[in-house]
């Protein structure tokens, strides 16, 4: 619960985060290695559901806000720089659904939460050299994905 809590700084989001943990942890316990430590199984499945409740909250905070901000008036020029963003935007989310789930994660942890490889090794539980081996496996994934034009952006974004 702590975990969760920390994580979403939400107390009934954690709640539920915690109920759905244990959920799913019901429905695929034949999938725990008996080698492997049940803290860190559990663990890793609450923080990583408690960074994808959290990421989605912030992504229908963040839709809200755009709609406001484009409800008011804009030039054409600015319409053109929206949409491209936009449409980037979508690409850049399609590209790391595309990925494993472990590369994409860290890649988000990185580039949106601004968390560092250490951070993440610390709050996964995972060596630091399996992090940043995600991080670049993840990120030539997203280059090959990406067209030329497509990159120029990303990297003018970030």
């Amino acid at each position: 619960y702590m975990i969760a809590l920390r994580i979403t700084d939400d107390w009934a989001l954690a709640q539920e985060v915690l109920q759905d943990v244990f959920h799913s942890v019901w429905r695929a316990a034949s999938g725990f290695h008996r080698e492997c430590s049940v803290v860190s199984w559990l663990s890793a499945i609450t923080s990583h559901r408690a960074i994808d409740v959290t990421r989605s909250r912030s992504f229908r905070s963040r839709n809200c806000e755009d709609l406001l901000e484009h409800a008011t008036l804009i030039t054409s020029d600015e319409t053109g720089d929206i949409v491209d963003r936009r449409l980037l935007r979508e690409e850049i989310d399609l590209a790391l659904g595309l990925l494993p789930l472990e590369q994409s994660k860290v890649i988000q942890l990185v580039y949106y939460w601004g968390m560092s490889q250490a951070k993440i090794a610390a709050q996964l539980g995972l060596p630091l050299g399996t992090v940043k081996t995600r991080l670049r496996l993840g990120l030539l994934h997203l280059r090959r994905a990406l067209t030329k034009d497509e990159r120029a952006l990303l990297i003018s974004a970030f």
